[in-house]
């Protein structure tokens, strides 16, 4: 009999060990899916937090989450204690808030076979017993920014309000090329916004830069980009190069087209944005037929001069077509010397031009180290010549917003990033973590290999 008993009591406390167990398993799960669908909350939401936020208004983003057995996220007791509760108000609050929630599954699951929770019946009640539309709230507060104790307090006053906050990234092992760009998407938040607001269904990339940029926000100190390295190399492989690794040297040019054609890829506004209308026109010297080809480019790739106003003007100069590179003339039937020409017939909002810093040195490729003057001390603007649809020929002017520079060698190096702020028009050096202001002549240097302008 005392055997008997032993054998029970093992069997219990067997069992009372395979409860913990299992309800210990089933409270990690309900918190992986909460992280879950909390990343992803947050990624639709900080789309339309940075909008608002451009428009100069003050946000607390909370993605607010209290799940079915009343587990409560900390962000809800943040959400409160930001509200003005006291921190024992706030964690009562949470406590009450998960109760509720567990009472109110629990009603849910008890009458998951009633014919009240299909969607016909409730059509055909009378409006006055209809229920109210549900409207998804988070916690999500906005506010105007008050004027400072030294800002006049008249209203006609208006005072810039900075986009920009001086936080850098985290090096993962050669990401510098990553937290170049990402330094620049973040003075142009327009171009990211409209691609993450107009659809939820955003590309990882996309995505991991709408989460960047809401951490840039609301960090204080340098910010992880991993989500926007993993997912840089998820979109590579698809792309069918197996062999990139985000953690390896690459070429910030080719990154920056990926990242340019994520963006635009579910938004045509943002394709707007970026993108530039290229004429180029071949024409037979012997015959003078012509052959017209119109491409969108999104960076604009330009042969190196000692000026970026020069840069553009020798990319548009006619250009010889002759010896081994001659054309094949349709209408001679025959490789005929010709002219080809390249005109700019649209410009886009946001300009990015590229420099070919490499040169010919005998049989090998070396780097072109001259210096190139981006900031003229007479006039800032970068003056784009085009021609409309009726022949007419006229300048677009453009401010510079940022640069990407490289030094270093073709094959190795490293990248740093100039922004701008374009509320205060001070500039700012990025260099991964350590972010420091700057003064513009700096600009004029030789190691600037992105150039980015914005529309005036």
């Amino acid at each position: 009999m005392r055997g008997f008993m032993h054998i029970v009591k093992g069997y219990c406390l067997s069992l009372a060990y395979i409860y913990r167990l299992c309800r210990l398993i089933s409270l990690n799960s309900q918190h992986t899916l909460m992280y879950a669908w909390h990343s992803t909350k947050v990624a639709k939401y900080s789309c339309l937090m940075n909008v608002i936020m451009v428009n100069g208004w003050q946000v607390d983003f909370f993605a607010v989450e209290v799940g079915a057995r009343g587990y409560c996220a900390r962000t809800t007791t943040a959400c409160l204690k930001r509200m003005g509760f006291t921190n024992k108000l706030a964690y009562s609050t949470a406590n009450d808030l998960g109760k509720i929630s567990m009472r109110s599954s629990f009603c849910i699951w008890l009458a998951r076979e009633s014919n009240v929770w299909s969607t016909d019946s409730l059509m055909q009640l009378p409006k006055s017993k209809q229920a109210l539309p549900i409207v998804e709230t988070k916690g999500v507060s906005s506010r105007r920014k008050g004027p400072s104790k030294k800002v006049s307090q008249n209203k006609n006053d208006t005072q810039p309000i900075s986009v920009y906050k001086n936080i850098g990234f985290l090096n993962k092992g050669n990401s510098c090329y990553a937290n170049a760009i990402l330094q620049v998407l973040s003075t142009i938040p327009t171009l990211w916004c409209q691609s993450g607001s107009e659809s939820f269904h955003l590309s990882p990339i996309a995505r991991s830069i709408s989460l960047n940029m809401a951490k840039l926000k609301q960090s204080l100190s340098p910010v992880d980009p991993s989500n926007f390295l993993w997912a840089l190399e998820r979109q590579m492989h698809s792309d069918g190069k197996l062999d990139f690794q985000f953690n390896t040297q690459q070429d910030v040019a080719e990154i920056l087209f990926v990242v340019l054609d994520a963006l635009k890829g579910f938004s045509p506004i943002a394709a707007d944005k970026i993108s530039t209308e290229i004429s180029m026109s071949v024409s037979c010297n012997t015959c003078l037929c012509t052959s017209v080809n119109v491409e969108m480019q999104d960076i604009l790739t330009l042969p190196m001069t000692s000026k970026i106003q020069s840069c553009v003007s020798k990319f548009l100069e006619p250009e010889i077509l002759t010896d081994g590179n001659k054309w094949f003339c349709p209408q001679c039937f025959a490789h005929r010397e010709s002219t080809r020409e390249t005109q700019i017939s649209r410009s886009s909002e946001i300009l990015f031009l590229h420099l070919k810093r490499f040169l010919k040195h005998g049989e090998h490729l070396v780097k072109d180290n001259r210096v190139v003057e981006c900031v003229s001390l007479r006039d800032s603007l970068l003056q784009l010549p085009l021609v409309s649809d009726t022949d007419t020929m006229f300048n677009q002017n453009y401010s510079l917003l940022a640069t990407i520079n490289h030094s270093g060698t073709l094959t190795a190096g490293h990248y740093w990033a100039y922004v701008k702020d374009p509320a205060t028009n001070s500039w700012y050096h990025c260099n991964d973590r350590a972010v420091c202001k700057c003064s513009p002549p700096i600009l004029n240097n030789n190691s600037c290999y992105i150039l980015c302008y914005v529309r005036c």
